[in-house]
């Protein structure tokens, strides 16, 4: 497991600085789609739904955004 997590941590460190950006962006913008899929889901007055892999999803996509973060700066 510990050669798996350096080396992905020696891809994402040698990656060129606008793929860096790029990956970073496309991964905002997917927690932005999954915020707005959750929103429009609890916001709906007909049906309350409570979907758990919403939150999951959400969950997962901020976590990569933030290992991605601190080690590509």
């Amino acid at each position: 497991m510990e050669r798996i997590y350096h080396d992905i941590t020696t891809f994402l460190g040698g990656l060129e600085p606008i793929v860096k950006g790029l990956i970073i962006g496309m991964l905002c913008i997917l927690i932005l789609l999954s915020l707005r899929s959750i929103v429009k889901t609890h916001v709906n007055p007909k049906k309350p739904i409570f979907k758990l892999g919403q939150f999951v999803l959400l969950a997962i996509l901020v976590a990569i955004t933030v290992f991605v973060c601190i080690h590509v700066f």
